[in-house]
């Protein structure tokens, strides 16, 4: 039997909520991982972040997963050559983190991300 759970509306959007994820994670991560974190993650932003975080679909993330795989590797702010696959899945990884994390603290009703960019 499926539980429902009340999740009151609210205006984060992707952005807004991994800037808040990253703060919680750098208090218990190393500095260096914490920077990891933030090149993985600024890969799912310029698509992705501009999105309310309880609008996000899984058809979004995966709309951001082929761009990444075609286009996703960005210099100087264009778009150009394609990101390798384990760059992808390390990005959705993260991405998933920040997603389980915001459905916990009842931000969203449910994570919208699967990982498994070498299907594609």
């Amino acid at each position: 039997m499926a539980r429902w759970t009340f999740v009151p509306p609210n205006q984060i959007t992707v952005n807004g909520w991994l800037d808040q994820w990253l703060a919680m994670k750098a208090e218990d991560l190393e500095e260096t991982t914490v920077y990891n974190y933030r090149v993985t993650l600024n890969r799912v932003r310029g698509k992705l972040g501009r999105i309310r975080l309880q609008e996000l679909t899984e058809e979004d993330v995966e709309e951001w997963m082929h761009w990444a795989l075609k286009h996703g590797r960005v210099r100087g702010g264009k778009a150009g050559t394609p990101l390798g696959v384990t760059s992808v899945e390390m990005s959705l990884a993260r991405l998933k983190d920040a997603l389980n994390r915001a459905v916990t603290r009842r931000l969203t009703s449910s994570c919208t991300v699967g990982s498994d960019a070498s299907s594609s």
